[in-house]
């Protein structure tokens, strides 16, 4: 598994988006997330990374250039989808490579509605 580096948190989504041209869109990418925008976590995160190898993240699975990830909802299944490293409620530190997929971008795509409107997954 080939990570890229978990750099101190960045408010500057829009360099962090940009995707290198060798970026290929069926790389499975874990996005990893400071929890939230606060810095107390962002410095408690830089600090737990190197003495725990730990910290309080929220992740996301990123495929076929969108980004799913998985939370609490009032409403809904909690399964949200969004342009990969733009998630306005986190804070983005990196990604790790999963690995690619043999599925195509609509057969993803099923995988995850069949998920999301299933019983066992509501955001609740």
């Amino acid at each position: 598994v080939r990570t890229r580096p978990l750099p101190a948190a960045s408010t500057d989504c829009e360099s962090l988006a940009k995707l290198p041209p060798e970026v290929d869109v069926r790389m499975v990418m874990l996005n990893v997330y400071d929890l939230t925008h606060s810095c107390l976590v962002g410095a408690f995160n830089q600090a737990a990374l190197v003495l725990m190898h730990g910290g309080i993240f929220h992740v996301t699975v990123e495929v076929w250039q969108r980004e799913y990830s998985f939370g609490f909802c009032e409403w809904g299944t909690g399964v949200a989808s969004m342009k990969p490293r733009r998630d306005t409620t986190h804070t983005y530190r990196g990604s790790v490579e999963l690995g690619q997929t043999k599925l195509s971008a609509k057969e993803c795509h099923m995988v995850v509605a069949r998920l999301a409107f299933g019983e066992q997954w509501q955001g609740k």
